[in-house]
């Protein structure tokens, strides 16, 4: 990259030994579609390459100038490079306001897309053909001139501003690896380390902004205009503070317990990361197994709920607590195999809805009490009806009873979180009651009746 002379001219020259040959330049960008800006002040004016050259060494080139480029501007005293990065911000609020500006043709900016020209002006080579070129170049030129400075989820430039400042004051980028991956997971689940950890004599304030400024929430809030002003404050008024020998040793103790934090932090963050699903499904097991024994322990260990009630209390305990999914209770209303089907059934709705919850943080089920409450409204996915209405209990003597009522569920093969469809039926139970000690008991439940409940 730099100066080439083809037929006795003089032209700026952009490595292109990726492409082997004119026809495959050709495949790749169309030279008369792709601009380039040099902003002068208040005023744009475009710049193209003129065409491609393949006599030594295959390169773009396009109207000769004198300057350097952004990645040579960041290798300045710190000073001098913050003055370069003023003119670029400027630079870009200009073409920003420019009506002639395509905002396709707005620049991702790149350390060789760059240059800071001698007159003053700041040139933007063509961003599209820049971008296809970058596409095709291996990953330690991608890393180098452009992911250390581009934030991969918000293609913002007060973010890379805030990158070229942090490099300029410390010598280093805020986030470096070896691979694109690497770069990405360190963007999402690693802190910045502030400046004065790094350079101990950058003034706090000037480090805080800087620092505050990799914070997602703030990517969008500081402005081209708000890094002109803070950029033209320091260059006034100065970038470093005095600092003692102790003060020194103080930050170096500290730097370092930061960073040992800060990597401890990143690691435990990126394990997260790639393990979310299965510490999910792990967390929500756990839940569910500890309800599980929380219902057997409470069960065996305490009397039953149902104590001193009445043979028709029991039986409208049962079938009322199916309404609040209440499986603990339903339990203690039974002995033996009577009633466990519908009693697994609650059990396993319960778990559903908790699992449901945990993962969208909102219940989908909607009990059919309160459904009925609302006027039997119809449901959309994917939200649906579990439980019993209309309830009616006559006695037939004094341990047997007739039940009534109509029960409504997910359509079978479907109880999830996605459920679509639901039903109902109406019912007609047959239920045996006994004494257990001295505690009534369901111990036999004959269905007499199912029938579907057309709409």
């Amino acid at each position: 990259m730099g100066k080439v002379v083809i037929d006795g001219k003089t032209y700026f020259g952009y490595d292109s030994s990726i492409l082997k040959n004119e026809s495959s330049f050709h495949k790749l960008v169309n030279l008369n579609r792709s601009n380039g800006y040099i902003v002068k002040q208040q005023a744009v004016e475009e710049w193209r390459f003129l065409g491609f050259h393949n006599e030594n060494n295959p390169v773009l080139y396009g109207p000769y100038f004198e300057g350097i480029s952004l990645e040579d501007a960041l290798k300045q005293p710190a000073k001098q490079g913050l003055v370069f990065i003023e003119r670029l911000v400027n630079a870009l609020e200009v073409l920003d306001k420019n009506n002639n500006v395509q905002s396709a043709d707005l620049p991702e900016l790149q350390l060789d897309s760059v240059f800071f020209l001698k007159n003053g002006e700041v040139l933007f080579l063509p961003f599209q053909v820049i971008k296809n070129i970058r596409y095709i170049k291996n990953d330690e030129y991608k890393i180098k001139n452009y992911k250390t400075i581009n934030h991969p989820y918000n293609n913002s430039h007060s973010w890379t501003i805030a990158s070229l400042i942090y490099k300029i004051l410390t010598g280093v980028f805020p986030y470096q690896g070896n691979t694109e991956e690497e770069i990405n997971n360190k963007i999402r689940n690693q802190k910045v380390i502030p400046i004065f950890y790094k350079n101990f004599e950058i003034k706090k304030e000037i480090s805080d902004i800087i620092t505050s400024s990799f914070n997602d929430k703030n990517i969008s809030l500081i402005k081209l205009t708000d890094w002109n002003n803070y950029i033209r404050t320091w260059l006034d008024n100065g970038i470093n503070s005095n600092i003692t020998i102790e003060q020194k040793m103080i930050l170096e103790k500290e730097s370092e317990k930061l960073k040992i934090k800060n990597d401890k932090s990143y690691k435990q963050k990126l394990f997260m990361e790639k393990n979310k699903t299965k510490i999910s499904i792990i967390t929500i097991s756990v839940i569910i197994f500890s309800l599980l024994l929380f219902s057997f322990l409470k069960h065996n260990l305490r009397p039953r709920v149902t104590k001193g009630f009445t043979p028709i209390q029991v039986v409208e305990t049962f079938y009322n607590s199916i309404n609040k999914l209440d499986h603990i209770t339903m339990d203690d209303c039974v002995k033996g195999k009577s009633g466990k089907d519908i009693i697994q059934e609650v059990l396993r709705v319960f778990a559903i809805s908790k699992q449901a919850e945990a993962y969208s943080h909102q219940l989908n089920i909607v009990m059919a009490d309160k459904w009925e409450k609302m006027g039997r409204i119809k449901l959309e996915s994917p939200r649906y009806v579990y439980g019993i209405t209309n309830l009616k209990i006559t006695t037939e003597n004094d341990n047997t009873f007739l039940v009534n009522y109509e029960k409504w569920q997910p359509v079978p093969g479907e109880e999830s979180s996605n459920i679509v469809n639901y039903e109902g039926f109406k019912k007609t139970d047959r239920v045996f009651l006994k004494l257990d000690k001295k505690d009534w008991i369901i111990y036999k439940i004959d269905r007499l009746k199912s029938e579907l409940i057309s709409e």
